[in-house]
Parts: C-alpha cells; sequence; structure tokens
C-alpha cells in the first residue's frame, strides 16, 4: 500500500482544512490530538478504510487505538 495523504477536503473534517498536504504510512510516526485532549506521540500500526471514511490504528504508551485523519497534528521525523 503506498502512503496516504490528508487534503483540504471538507469530508475531511476541519484539521485537514488547515493542515498542509501529510503523506503518512504504516509505521510513520505522528502526533496526534485524542477525543480526550491529550497530544501524544504514536506510531501508525495499521490503515483501514471503512464506510465511514479512513481510520488508522496507531500505538502510543502501550496502548493500541484506532483514529480518524484529522486527529492528525504532524508528522514526526
Amino acid at each position: 500500500m503506498g502512503p496516504y495523504t490528508t487534503s483540504g477536503s471538507h469530508r475531511e473534517g476541519w484539521r485537514a482544512s488547515i493542515l498542509p498536504n501529510m503523506d503518512y504510512d504504516v509505521g510513520s510516526r505522528i502526533r496526534v490530538k485524542l477525543y480526550s485532549g491529550q497530544i501524544m506521540e504514536a506510531e501508525i500500526t495499521a490503515i483501514v478504510n471503512q464506510s465511514a471514511g479512513r481510520k488508522s490504528r496507531i500505538f502510543y504508551d502501550s496502548k493500541s487505538v484506532v483514529i480518524n485523519p484529522e486527529q492528525i497534528i504532524e508528522l514526526v521525523n
């Protein structure tokens, strides 16, 4: 699977409209804003396309959760 891109599309929410294009794939290190409001550094372990849209499974702090692309704040090198 190739890298995925967030764009300014209205379907991807308000975060995507203010972010520059980001290419990410399984193994990418990212900074995300969780629904709890916490900002965490995480690694993408899977990307799944569902009828409700694309979701990414991430691993951080010994936890694994599913996030929406709108929650990705930035790529971490």
